[in-house]
């Protein structure tokens, strides 16, 4: 790990594990104290739920809206190509009628 202690910096360097758990108790600290605070507020978690709920609400609704329209246009274009490049089919009752 640099610095000081250890040289080797071998997998089993005691030395060197508790430093970095050391640090990483440190840095996740921020973390763990803001995890306390939402647990003692309670609706405030529900509220920030619900307002980012509305907000992907939103953002879902113009997607959507964007792939039907999408998906409309290519269907009534393909439908066109459809049926103008397809054969048509005798009527089987009508050849059978006129014999």
């Amino acid at each position: 790990m640099g610095g000081g202690g250890c040289r080797t910096e071998g997998i089993g360097c005691i030395e060197c594990k508790a430093k970095m758990a050391d640090h990483l108790i440190e840095w996740i600290a921020p973390v763990r104290e803001r995890r306390v605070e939402y647990e003692q507020n309670r609706s405030g978690v529900l509220e920030i739920f619900d307002s980012g709920s509305r907000k992907a609400r939103v953002v879902a609704s113009g997607t959507m809206e964007r792939v039907r329209e999408g998906g409309f246009r290519l269907g009534r274009r393909r439908g066109k190509r459809l049926v103008d490049r397809r054969p048509r089919r005798k009527d089987k009752n009508k050849s059978k009628n006129k014999n």
